[in-house]
């Protein structure tokens, strides 16, 4: 038998009743909001990327700025805010807030594949490899224990700016012996040693573990190189003993005889040639004047005698900076020198010339030098003349008369 509920407590089960079917429509209300919104950011995730992408400043790889450090600035907003959206968008909201240039050479680095072909995570890998510091370890380490306080800066601010340059550079893991190795590289300042510490500053970035025995060891070895290799080039001999170089003609025995011959650099020689088969001369217009100098590679100057230093204008002469002696040792006097403009081959360039008394007109091997004709065959840029006539046969070819078989008459 059933107790029959009151009136007041039936109204009050009642009114429970409609309060539960109203809590439950309006969570199935709230449900199908709930649920329209996920359906509207998965239709529209460009929207969440427009939101969060305000809050990113866009990356620029500078000296002071690698992609590690912006990454880091922003990672809880990729990892976070962003954790909502797919890998995919997550890549293209990354590859949206680097810099153009920064974008080009990504994509460069990674082609023939395309930015989509990696996920999200490997693209930060690859980012902060192709974007990290441009300076060593050893490098940061010589700066930071450089670093002087600015007059105008903050005793704090100066303190975060040592703060942050000594975590950069990894200076509380650095051992005792890699400090020996820094002082060591750094007192290599001199221009001597400018090719060593170049060597061993890259040993060093090999090698983390390198010790001091171990770079004073390199530096000798280095050093007995540079040595070695001095001895090979500075070696000469007269003649080449190539076959098919001719003597007298093969450049690296003139090299060769030119640094035997220098080692005064004030005496230089020059070879006073007696009348051979032929002769070689070059075309020159010097100071607007045709001339014809004789090439003589055995001659360490050019040398016009005073004749002709007159009919060019006689330019004015500085006093002779060298002495010169001819091959047989024998001292050929200077009367002065001058830079001239001398033309060969079409080719203007400025030449030392050195005058003397004797009548000598010779191309010596530094103007050669300054016109670069060692590798050019001779005949581009020589004449061939044949031997000079001897001394009889210039007297009749210049008195014809006074040795003519015809009678002659008197004219006393």
């Amino acid at each position: 038998m059933t107790t029959p509920v009151e009136p007041n407590a039936a109204w009050i089960v009642e009114m429970f009743k409609q309060q539960q079917q109203m809590l439950n429509q309006q969570q199935q209300l709230l449900n199908s909001v709930m649920s329209v919104m996920k359906a509207k950011d998965s239709e529209c995730p460009e929207k969440a990327i427009d939101a969060i992408a305000g809050q990113i400043k866009e990356f620029h790889h500078t000296e002071e700025t690698n992609f590690e450090g912006w990454f880091v600035r922003y990672e809880g907003l990729f990892l976070d805010d962003a954790k909502r959206l797919d890998d995919g968008t997550k890549l293209r909201l990354l590859l949206r807030k680097i810099g153009v240039a920064e974008h080009e050479r990504y994509i460069s680095s990674i082609m023939p594949k395309q930015p989509k072909d990696f996920d999200f995570t490997t693209t930060v890998e690859k980012l902060k490899k192709l974007f990290g510091d441009r300076e060593s370890t050893v490098c940061k380490r010589f700066k930071c224990l450089q670093m002087v306080k600015e007059s105008h800066e903050e005793y704090r601010a100066y303190a975060c700016r040592v703060n942050k340059k000594v975590v950069e550079a990894k200076l509380a893991g650095i051992a005792e012996e890699e400090i020996k190795c820094l002082l060591y590289v750094c007192g290599l300042k001199g221009d001597a040693d400018a090719d060593i510490r170049v060597r061993l500053l890259s040993k060093m970035e090999d090698n983390v573990n390198i010790t001091l025995d171990q770079l004073c060891g390199e530096s000798q070895r280095l050093l007995n190189l540079r040595q070695d290799s001095k001895l090979i080039s500075t070696a000469s001999q007269e003649d080449c003993n190539k076959v098919g170089h001719k003597e007298g003609f093969c450049k690296t025995a003139n090299r060769n005889r030119f640094r035997y011959r220098s080692r005064n650099a004030n005496v230089k020689v020059v070879t006073v040639n007696k009348i051979q088969a032929k002769r070689k001369y070059v075309d020159v217009i010097l100071n607007g004047r045709r001339l014809q100098l004789q090439l003589d590679t055995g001659a360490d100057i050019t040398i016009i005698s005073r004749g002709t230093w007159r009919q060019i204008g006689s330019p004015k002469l500085d006093s002779a900076t060298v002495s010169a002696k001819t091959a047989n040792g024998e001292t050929l006097k200077l009367l002065g020198e001058w830079k001239g403009i001398m033309e060969v081959n079409g080719r203007r360039k400025q030449v030392l010339v050195r005058v003397v008394e004797e009548d000598l007109l010779l191309f010596g091997t530094d103007s050669m030098d300054v016109f670069g004709l060692w590798k050019q065959p001779l005949d581009a840029f020589c004449n061939i003349i044949s031997s000079t006539k001897d001394a009889g046969a210039a007297v009749l070819e210049q008195f014809p008369a006074l040795f003519s078989s015809e009678l002659g008459r008197c004219d006393k």
